[in-house]
């Protein structure tokens, strides 16, 4: 289920509700005046933050400002509805789309369309090449991933692995990253055969530091690639 917050706004969670995409398939949740936006962020994981512009508290530019510096929440894109003048101001602060006031239905479910498309984006595997292993009840399997998102991998065993859930171990300097996962297919890969592993459920400071290694990872593989690709005569 898709998830949406919106910071204190109970007209604005009404109006999205009301949407097509509302009655269909977004769960939305309201934060209260007084709530920490950051913390609630990191504690529901929401595909999509809304803020209205003079509706909401903190002041809806300071809660985009705080997402936006906090590394657990940067990630997550934010619609801003405001007032015009407003929009190079938002623009600057990174803000992902902005509606001017007063906003239609159409247009409120046009941007959170656009908006949660992009952010079902995080999923699309990267090409990587890393070494890393796979751990099941006490056995370590020495692996090398070769593709990687936040919501799974495909990558290449030395053995077989077994049908138990486990963890994928990401090399991550002194201290790996440890993802839940379960194997959920064998076959063909970009790059040969494979296997391709889920990730189960996992907290937000794991979320972040895999969003960082796939990005990591995936430039590291690019810079190798066009390294290795000659210089056309």
């Amino acid at each position: 289920m898709t998830r949406v917050l919106i910071v204190d706004d109970v007209r604005l969670l009404a109006e999205i509700q009301a949407t097509p995409l509302g009655r269909a398939s977004v769960e939305t949740s309201l934060l209260r005046a007084g709530d920490d936006p950051v913390a609630a962020a990191r504690a529901s994981c929401p595909d999509l933050v809304v803020l209205e512009e003079g509706e909401c508290y903190p002041e809806a530019f300071e809660a985009c400002r705080r997402l936006g510096d906090d590394p657990d929440t940067a990630a997550i894109p934010v619609l801003y509805i405001g007032l015009s003048l407003h929009r190079e101001r938002c623009a600057a602060r990174g803000v992902s789309e902005f509606l001017a006031r007063p906003a239609t239905h159409r247009d409120l479910d046009q941007a959170v369309r656009r908006l949660l498309r992009g952010s079902a984006r995080r999923g699309t595997r990267r090409v990587v090449d890393v070494p890393c292993a796979f751990e099941q009840d006490g056995t370590r399997i020495p692996a090398r991933c070769l593709e990687l998102s936040l919501d799974g991998a495909f990558v290449r065993l030395e053995a077989e692995p077994a049908a138990t859930p486990g963890r994928l171990l990401l090399s991550n300097g002194a201290r790996p990253i440890e993802v839940p996962a379960e194997v959920v297919r064998a076959g063909e890969g970009r790059d040969g055969p494979g296997w391709g592993l889920r990730f189960l459920p996992f907290d937000i400071e794991t979320t972040a530091q895999l969003a960082r290694f796939v990005r990591s990872a995936a430039e590291r593989r690019g810079q190798a690639v066009d390294a290795a690709t000659p210089d056309a005569p």
